[in-house]
């Protein structure tokens, strides 16, 4: 035992080094896609970077923000970089609660570079400790790279299977009106039952200051008919927890509409039906009103705890189609069997929550070549809606507990396993809405850095359900192979997992390949579970300077007899990751 005494202690330094994740933002740890942005602001800027970083003062901050085509040399990538304004160097600085005179912190610097991931507006952001060349003294000066995305342009998030959209987002606007981070949109949302045209206005500090402001007004119309068929608005006036060290977080919310529910399995109509014999799609209205008032009061800085207490009511109106022709007795059956429950909600909210403000720097797992952070450690969070009838006015007395647990453990350098448990139920008299969920994500190690495995498994479950709410599974939500919302039911479970290659480069963008296999079931009791399952292959793509989120096409086959008489080859397409 003595003689591998010293391997033993190595090898368990070694384990704490890792699991502790004290590497810090270094040159040597960026992507090549980040190296070449830093590479060139370096050379620009006659730095280099820095590795001994121990009790070091900040001299400066330089900032270096690059266009979005600055390395594309063909006329169309000119016209769109002469279109583009680039994000100020005093937006960047707002951003920032770093400065001149701060010793260097890891902590602090990571949590500098979290709050500059806008994913609208910028597709790299790192923040690089560095010396200005010819410098031999201990001055060391913080580099902030970043890399806009095209900010004037259309915007689109899809998700569909075979030649059918299922769910469009489509906007244009400016996403960094003069290069302040403000964004001004118009919009449109395609789903299966209807159109929506809006605006979004998005200002992330109003005035400067820690304030942001979300105002979102739109007009819903009908896909079957001419005319408008409802309404929305939601305006969100919030002072986030941005940084490490802040102590209070404010949030004001109002938001509310009329619009038609329709529920789909692939492009056809759910229908229910009722005892009398007759037939009818499970279509409803629905007009809500809701607001919210939350304050939060955040204690410490590594590990996070912070309690939240407030106000919400939500008033819900929903109503049955007068096309739908049903006598009253009809009416009743479909009212206990389709319809949310008609209330007004008025409730006081107060909660917990517990985290560990430690992250893991990934890369070529959900994205490719820029850094994703996955935050470590526990997340406890505890809440509860309280509602005296006497003192608040709702319909109801009532109390709505729910409980989150979750733990994130890094597998070395590049990878993790995450899991989530979480259950919320409703006390008024007697117990409803029992919802528990279960969540398992493992991104596991790159294998010869050539693909990285990663295994999801989900499962979700209601029980008592007032509100006659469902969960689907299909295509349009990681059991591909079959059409959108092809199973139903107040139980859902399904498991995937994929093989993700890296990225390869070509000519501006990165492309990469997906092999998986999913398996699934939603159901309304267990004797009727009927599992679907299907493999397929899928193509990623990545343009940095048009979106800082991924692209993606799967094929799937399904596996299962009943599934394969219905659908032979399934595509499915979308932003970001399927899971």
């Amino acid at each position: 035992m003595q003689k591998y005494q010293s391997e033993i202690l190595f090898l368990i330094l070694f384990i704490f080094m890792v699991n502790l994740n004290l590497k810090g933002t270094l040159y040597e740890d960026l992507s090549s896609l980040e190296k070449e942005t830093v590479d060139q602001a370096m050379a620009e800027l006659k730095l280099e970077p820095v590795e001994d970083l121990k009790q070091k003062e900040i001299k400066g901050i330089l900032i270096y923000t690059e266009s979005p085509f600055a390395k594309e040399k063909d006329i169309l990538s000119r016209i769109g970089d002469s279109l583009h304004k680039n994000t100020t160097d005093g937006a960047i600085f707002e951003s920032l609660n770093i400065k001149a005179g701060d010793l260097y912190d890891e902590d602090l610097i990571k949590d500098n570079e979290k709050n500059l991931r806008n994913k609208s507006i910028r597709s790299i952001s790192v923040i690089v400790p560095v010396r200005k060349k010819g410098e031999f003294n201990e001055n060391i000066y913080l580099l902030v790279v970043s890399r806009d995305i095209f900010s004037l342009r259309p915007s689109f998030s899809l998700e569909g299977s075979f030649l059918n959209i299922e769910d469009l987002y489509a906007s244009f606007g400016e996403y960094n009106l003069f290069g302040t981070e403000r964004a001004l949109i118009a919009d449109y949302h395609l789903s299966k039952a209807t159109h929506a045209v809006g605006l979004n206005f998005i200002d992330p500090r109003i005035l400067k200051s820690s304030w942001s402001l979300n105002l979102n007004p739109q007009i819903i119309f009908s896909r079957q008919k001419v005319f408008g068929e409802g309404f929305y608005g939601r305006l969100e006036l919030e002072k986030p927890l941005r940084f490490l060290n802040d102590t209070w977080g404010y949030d004001f919310s109002i938001a509310g509409g009329s619009r038609p529910k329709v529920p789909f399995k692939g492009f056809e109509v759910r229908i229910i039906k009722l005892p009398s014999g007759k037939t009818v799609e499970r279509r409803f209205h629905y007009a809500n009103l809701s607001g919210r008032a939350i304050f939060t009061r955040s204690f410490g800085s590594i590990y996070k705890k912070e309690v939240f207490f407030g106000y919400g009511f939500d008033k819900k109106n929903p109503s049955i189609p007068k096309d739908l022709s049903l006598t009253d007795d009809e009416r009743s059956e479909f009212i206990k069997s389709v319809l949310p429950k008609k209330e007004l909600l008025s409730f006081a909210i107060i909660g917990f929550s517990y985290f560990h403000n430690r992250y893991l720097d990934l890369y070529d797992y959900d994205n490719f070549k820029t850094r994703e952070l996955i935050r470590l450690g526990p997340e406890l969070s505890l809440s509860a809606d309280l509602s005296p009838k006497i003192l608040l006015r709702g319909d109801d007395d009532f109390i709505s507990p729910s409980i989150s647990l979750a733990f994130t453990k890094n597998l070395g350098l590049d990878s993790f396993i995450n899991f989530k448990i979480s259950g919320s139920a409703r006390f008024d008299g007697k117990w409803s809405d029992e919802m528990s969920s279960f969540k398992l994500l493992c991104a596991m190690p790159q294998i010869s850095k050539i693909f990285r495995p990663v295994l999801s498994a989900r499962f979700i479950d209601i029980k008592n359900n007032r509100n006659n709410q469902t969960f689907t599974l299909g295509s349009d939500n990681a059991l591909r192979g079959v059409e959108s919302s092809y199973l139903e039911g107040t139980t859902a479970v399904r498991g995937n997992l994929e093989f993700r290659s890296n990225s390869l480069k070509l000519l501006s963008i990165y492309a990469g390949a997906v092999l998986f296999y999913d398996i699934g079931s939603a159901f309304f009791d267990w004797h009727s579970a009927q599992l679907v399952h299907n493999t397929g292959f899928g193509l990623r793509i990545f343009a940095p300077q048009l979106s800082a989120t991924s692209l993606r096409l799967d094929l799937a086959f399904p596996l299962d007899p009943s599934s394969r008489a219905i659908h032979v080859l399934v595509p499915s397409f979308g932003a970001g990751q399927a899971f």
